[in-house]
């Protein structure tokens, strides 16, 4: 009679067995994992990709804003100015979002709506706008101070060095700190509420003005000429110019079609009701009152959700920065760049205690596609304080945000380390 053995696996075998299939393992697990594992180069692959089909947007875009000679209107009546074209990146192309523009060397200036209704009628003398009268210019100015409701007093007035007024005595011809003479300053405040009556809104540069050089100004001293102000992300935030050296810069930006200056105070204040309506707007309607008182508390009292500010803490995912101690500013470095004080290992600014921070390059913080208006540096406006000087707007690094918020003004502002500006296109 036939048996036949019983066909089983050793004991050994099976030790074999297993050990090769963990090697297997072994093997896989780190071909997953790791700075060069599979997932990470996908990922990696689909990152460049995006960054591709952003750069090809981007330069189809600046040269769509080369062929706009003539400018243009969208189906809402807004004017693109000559030279720009409207942004084609997702969140940047609805005035929903907050309307950008790109102009052919790609700086970005995004769409500050204000309702015409809210400015009411003004009396036109003959040939408006040329016969618009100082009476109609004054309504014009107050229903706008009415409606931003952020200031307690209009500031956008001349004087001159001394902080003497035109109607007490000053010399009408003598320049104020920013460079301009009586008229010069009248004439492009005329013009700005002019254009804002008209178009029922203007342009404000989605970023801090910036420029190409690898480090920072050390002195109001240094020529301006060269220097070119951009509005576009990962720059070194033009500083160290005075007021008028920053107004010289912004009025440069204007490519003759339309006008370019430092921000009015009324524009700044118009901005900040800009952001508060659209971010009352995306709320439930059940929940528009919360939502508009909190976002007033952040604007007027703390803003460092908003922005850069000593106190706040956020994630740097682009450009550079530098620390600030002791009133010293250090040189720039790359964001992944780990300082043990200021910003750890996982690019995380720290919170730091009234007078030290980091400045950052331009486009850190965003609101309403608007970077950086609060914290990082203080921004010229063409305000007077009362003295001969001017004010700065929008907090400061090494400030907290609920001592120096948004809307506060700094003065006097001269033009040193912690100053810079943004530009206004109308």
């Amino acid at each position: 009679m036939n048996h036949k053995r019983n066909q089983g696996i050793t004991l050994i075998a099976l030790v074999i067995t297993i050990i090769v299939l963990l090697i297997l393992a072994g093997i896989s697990i780190a071909a997953l994992s790791g700075d060069n594992s599979v997932i990470n180069k996908a990922a990696q692959a689909r990152q460049n990709t995006i960054e591709a089909q952003e750069k090809e947007q981007s330069i189809l875009t600046q040269m769509s804003a080369a062929m706009n000679v003539d400018g243009m209107k969208t189906s809402e009546g807004i004017i693109i100015p000559a030279g720009f074209a409207i942004s084609e990146k997702e969140g940047a192309n609805s005035l929903e979002d907050g309307l950008v523009i790109v102009d052919s060397a790609g700086n970005e200036y995004v769409w500050i709506e204000v309702p015409n209704k809210l400015i009411g009628p003004a009396k036109f003398g003959p040939n408006y706008p040329a016969g618009t009268t100082n009476t109609s210019y004054d309504i014009i100015e107050n229903k706008l101070v009415e409606y931003s409701n952020y200031r307690s007093a209009v500031d956008d007035y001349w004087t001159d060095l001394n902080g003497i007024k035109a109607e007490n005595g000053a010399d009408i011809n003598s320049k104020w700190i920013h460079g301009l003479t009586y008229d010069e300053y009248n004439n492009l405040k005329h013009i700005m509420l002019t254009s804002i009556f008209d178009n029922q809104g203007f342009w404000i540069g989605r970023y801090e003005a910036g420029m190409l050089n690898e480090e920072s100004r050390t002195s109001t001293d240094e020529s301006i000429e060269g220097l070119v102000a951009f509005s576009q992300p990962n720059l070194i935030p033009i500083n160290n110019v005075t007021p008028a050296q920053a107004q010289t810069l912004a009025k440069k930006v204007s490519n003759g079609d339309n006008t370019s200056s430092l921000l009015f105070g009324i524009q700044w204040d118009l901005t900040l009701k800009y952001i508060e309506e659209k971010t009352v707007a995306k709320a439930p309607e059940s929940e528009k009152n919360s939502v508009r008182n909190q976002i007033r508390n952040e604007i007027t009292s703390n803003s460092t959700s908003w922005g850069n500010y000593s106190n706040s803490e956020f994630i740097l995912k682009s450009g550079k920065y530098n620390t600030y101690k002791n009133g010293v500013l250090s040189l720039w470095k790359s964001y992944e760049t780990e300082d043990n004080e200021f910003v750890d290992v996982n690019h995380k600014k720290l919170v730091k205690n009234p007078g030290s921070g980091i400045m950052v390059t331009t486009g850190a913080y965003v609101r309403c596609n608007i970077y950086d208006l609060a914290g990082n540096l203080s921004e010229f406006t063409l305000e007077s304080d009362g003295n001969g000087t001017a004010f700065s707007r929008g907090g400061l690094f090494f400030f907290p945000g609920n001592i120096m918020n948004v809307s506060a003004k700094l003065s006097p502002a001269r033009g040193d380390a912690i100053t810079g500006f943004r530009v206004a296109i109308y």
